[in-house]
């Protein structure tokens, strides 16, 4: 099992994005035993990635741990604009050619953030792990 999660906080906006780097299955399987599962009960995790956004403030950012570090990054790209679209809109935040700044600061944090706590390594082995 190559199951990794942490959450990545954004206090600023009093929201916080869930990572969860693993297999499909086990996407689906901690999807179940979340507060959240009652939003959607047949979730699936198709492709190589999937952001959720649920009420209680925290959107849910599945990678697929299976993939390559260059696929890695490109999927988790992908999500991060997903997430950060979502979570601005939700806090009234209209983005446009004239003010698109704060979504590219927010999609680098979240990369950032990702990349430093472990993503794209293989072997499951992360910075916050090897603290522990």
């Amino acid at each position: 099992m190559d199951m990794k999660h942490t959450e990545i906080p954004l206090p600023m906006l009093q929201h916080a994005v869930l990572l969860w780097v693993c297999t499909k299955e086990e996407a689906e399987e901690m999807y179940k035993n979340t507060e959240y599962s009652d939003i959607e009960q047949n979730m699936e995790f198709d492709g190589h990635g999937k952001t959720i956004f649920t009420r209680g403030l925290k959107a849910i950012m599945w990678i697929d741990s299976t993939l390559d570090k260059q696929l890695t990054y490109s999927i988790l790209a992908h999500e991060c604009v997903h997430a950060t679209n979502v979570i601005l809109s939700d806090r009234g935040v209209v983005i446009n050619e004239y003010n698109d700044e704060i979504r590219a600061y927010m999609v680098q944090y979240l990369m950032e953030y990702a990349i430093k706590w472990g993503v794209g390594k293989k072997g499951g082995e992360s910075k916050a792990r090897k603290k522990k």
